[in-house]
């Protein structure tokens, strides 16, 4: 029952993460306003990733998840009664702290609650975040197409009533966890403190998932304006690629999460992290509609395990801190989303690279991971012993 509330928090995280800045940014006025929403969205999703672990320690991940679900609900609630800009933008930052909190510590608890199957429940949970991800756009692309003149704050107050629907099942489940939660905060103390930025595993982890988030958020950010410069798509068609690409995506961790596939998890990710090298320049080399198409959802299956994957080794390997561990490595991740877009648009402005080259480029980023992954693959004895 809990891991399926996880689950369906990060269900609804990932809706909520396409559908909130879609509204907002209809409903302001200029490119720049817009512009200052978005850049604020995810501005505290990091520091909140990391610290929140730390409070999870002292009271509970789901006292500290059913809290993130209200933050993550007031910027839809008001923002259908509040428009100015600076409101809007305080909303934007409420939307980053809950929604580092939802991604966090629900990986951290469905960590928890499946020791030694850490890799398949993450893969299963994030398979849903893609079912998420490609359903908003859908979904605010039909509400629109089939009201003229829309209510969007209709829109606001429906997804900030069903985010705020999780937190009375996240509180039912800090009292139903209470004894359990106080065994672990004890062997915490009893362990003492893990000293994370000195444990050469963990960096490794870090930096693996800051590379992946960028090359995986750089794809997606830049995919529909790829489409319609390179392939002469049409501002309706375009985002069909982005579908191709989060199909890939869920299923490639579908089926890591629901098949026992004999392979260690260093050995998957150095398969996926050949895999993403390859189909990182296929997918942008070619013209020809179809096999862009095919070449797009290749690369979905390819990179689709890692992140879980990632996460789930620091599920193990500090399985008495897992809360910190996860949301430390998650808030590394997101870090990477404001860098890689301005870098991606000043390699696009260059006459010799333009935005294909830029994406091929991502590339070297599954090169660098690879060594990386080789590194999690040597540390195999210490994270499994």
């Amino acid at each position: 029952m809990i891991s399926t509330l996880c689950i369906t928090a990060i269900l609804v995280f990932a809706l909520d993460a396409q559908i909130f800045p879609s509204v907002l940014t209809e409903l302001s006025d200029n490119s720049y306003k817009q512009g200052m929403i978005l850049s604020f969205m995810y501005f505290l999703f990091p520091i909140t990733s990391g610290y929140s672990g730390f409070l999870s320690e002292k009271v509970g991940k789901p006292l500290i998840l059913s809290i993130g679900s209200v933050l993550m609900a007031l910027p839809f609630l008001l923002g259908s009664y509040f428009t100015d800009i600076n409101s809007r933008i305080l909303f934007a930052l409420l939307f980053g702290i809950g929604g580092g909190i939802i991604e966090g510590q629900g990986s951290a608890l469905l960590s928890d609650l499946h020791k030694d199957k850490e890799r398949s429940i993450l893969n299963i949970s994030q398979s849903f975040y893609c079912l998420g991800a490609a359903s908003g756009p859908l979904l605010i692309s039909l509400y629109f197409r089939y009201n003229t003149s829309p209510a969007l704050s209709t829109i606001l107050l429906l997804f900030g009533s069903l985010t705020l629907g999780l937190a009375p099942f996240f509180l039912w489940a800090y009292f139903a966890l209470h004894k359990k939660s106080s065994v672990l905060k004890k062997n915490i103390r009893n362990r003492g403190k893990v000293l994370f930025l000195k444990d050469k595993a963990f960096i490794y982890l870090c930096v693996a998932i800051f590379l992946y988030v960028a090359a995986e958020g750089g794809t997606i950010g830049w995919l529909s304006t790829y489409g319609v410069i390179h392939l002469s798509l049409n501002l309706s068609q375009a985002p069909l690629l982005l579908t191709v690409l989060w199909t890939g995506l869920g299923i490639s961790r579908s089926i890591v999460g629901f098949i026992n596939i004999p392979i260690s998890d260093g050995n998957l990710l150095v398969l996926s992290g050949l895999s993403m090298i390859f189909f990182q320049i296929a997918a942008f080399l070619f013209t020809n509609l179809l096999l862009v198409g095919i070449m797009i959802f290749c690369l979905g299956l390819s990179m689709g395990s890692v992140w879980p994957t990632l996460v789930s080794i620091a599920g193990r390997i500090y399985k008495h801190r897992s809360g910190v561990a996860i949301g430390i490595m998650v808030g590394s991740g997101a870090l990477a989303l404001p860098i890689i877009q301005p870098i991606i648009s000043i390699l696009s402005s260059i006459p010799s690279f333009q935005l294909r080259g830029a994406l091929m480029s991502l590339s070297i980023l599954g090169v660098i991971s690879l060594f990386l992954y080789k590194r999690i693959v040597k540390h195999e004895t210490y994270i499994y012993g």
